[in-house]
C-alpha cells in the first residue's frame, strides 16, 4: 500500500493516507494491549487476591498493571520483528470461518425472500465445516484460500436446503 500510494497519489495526499493507516494500526494495537492488561487486572488479579497472593494495595496493583503492559508490549514487538505470521494466519482463518458461515446467510437473507431457517442453518454449518476441513489438507490449503470454497458451498447449501424446505404454499 505505501508503494501504491507513493506511485499513484500526489505526495501530500499519499502522506495523509499512509499516516491514517499507521494511526489506525497504532490505535488498534494500543487498544488491544490495554484490553489484555485490563483483563488481567480485573480477572486474574482478583483471583490471585482470593488465594492471598496479591494484596489490596492500590499502588502495588497499579505497578503490576504497568509491568503486565510492559511485558505484553515487549512480546508484541518481538512478534512484529520476527515476522512471525502465526497471529496473522489465525486472523485469516477466523475471518474465513466467519465469512463462510455468516456471509451467504446474511446476503441471501437480505436479497432472497425464499430463505428458510433450515437453509440458513445448513449454510452456517456448511461454511464452518468446509473452512475447517479445507484447512486440514495442506494440498488444498496451499493452493486456495479456504474462504472461497467454503463460501460457495455454504451459499449453495442455503439455496438448496431452503428450496427443499419451502412450505407447500410457497412452492
Amino acid at each position: 500500500l505505501p508503494i501504491a500510494c507513493s506511485q499513484l497519489l500526489p505526495s501530500v495526499i499519499g502522506g495523509f493516507v499512509i499516516a491514517a493507516i499507521v494511526a489506525a494500526i497504532c490505535s488498534t494495537a494500543d487498544s488491544q494491549l490495554m484490553v489484555v492488561t485490563t483483563t488481567i487486572s480485573r480477572d486474574v488479579i482478583p483471583y490471585l487476591r482470593k488465594k492471598g497472593v496479591v494484596s489490596d494495595n492500590w499502588a502495588r496493583t497499579q505497578r503490576l498493571d504497568r509491568v503486565v503492559l510492559l511485558v505484553l508490549g515487549i512480546i508484541s514487538v518481538f512478534f512484529a520483528l520476527t515476522k512471525n505470521r502465526v497471529i496473522f494466519d489465525f486472523v485469516l482463518y477466523a475471518w474465513s470461518g466467519l465469512g463462510a458461515a455468516f456471509g451467504p446467510v446474511v446476503i441471501l437473507g437480505l436479497l432472497w425472500k425464499r430463505i428458510t431457517k433450515q437453509g440458513a442453518f445448513a449454510g452456517m454449518l456448511t461454511g464452518a465445516v468446509v473452512t475447517y476441513a479445507w484447512r486440514q489438507f495442506p494440498i488444498l490449503k496451499d493452493n486456495l484460500y479456504e474462504l472461497v470454497p467454503a463460501f460457495i458451498l455454504a451459499f449453495l447449501a442455503v439455496v438448496i436446503i431452503s428450496l427443499l424446505t419451502q412450505p407447500r404454499s410457497q412452492q
